[in-house]
């Protein structure tokens, strides 16, 4: 499948956070920026992209983060690519793990790309249905005053893959159809 800027739906830059009983600090904030000049070492260009606070005591965990636009900035002008860098305000002593070569921790770019045949017929694969949900009417909640309700919609059959990722959407919907079985299909799960 071909990479580029028309077909990139998201890309997620998925990094492993390693545990540290030892830490002096609870917290830690990471940062995640997008180098975009590196003529100078010391003081690249760089643009912010996201941070994130973690708890540095608790079990290792994935953090990610969003960089569908850097990326597609990327495909766009493949010479760009000057990658990102992650920065951390430690205080006291620094640890420092070196990668190993093919760990399962590894930094890692998830790119989610639609095939290019899907992308002309983009709206001839959509099924989705319009419903509206009246919060009181159709679910019985009373503790909600504004807004009455929302347009939920539906899918009904075989939708692309990204459009059908199970959602607090389609749990709302799937509340509702519990609750009214015979008011329309259920919403889609993948």
């Amino acid at each position: 499948m071909e990479k580029n800027a028309s077909n990139l739906v998201k890309a997620e830059l998925r990094v492993f956070r390693l545990q540290n009983p030892k830490a002096r600090v609870s917290e830690q904030r990471i940062e995640l920026y997008q180098i975009l000049s590196h003529k100078d070492l010391a003081s690249p260009t760089q643009r912010y992209i996201d941070s994130k606070v973690v708890r540095t005591r608790t079990e290792g965990e994935w953090l990610s983060f969003d960089v569908t636009e850097a990326v597609s900035e990327w495909l766009l002008h493949r010479d760009r690519n000057s990658g990102f860098k992650i920065s951390l305000h430690c205080p006291g002593d620094l640890k420092v793990y070196r990668k190993r070569r093919h760990s399962a921790q590894a930094p890692h770019l998830l790119m989610m790309l639609l095939p290019s045949y899907r992308l002309e017929n983009v709206q001839d694969n959509c099924c989705l249905r319009s419903l509206y949900i009246d919060f009181k009417k159709d679910l019985g909640w009373r503790w909600i005053h504004e807004p009455k309700g929302y347009n939920a919609n539906f899918c009904a059959g075989a939708c692309p893959y990204l459009w059908s990722a199970d959602t607090q959407h389609s749990k709302v919907l799937g509340l509702y159809n519990t609750i009214n079985p015979e008011a329309s299909a259920s919403p889609c799960y993948f």
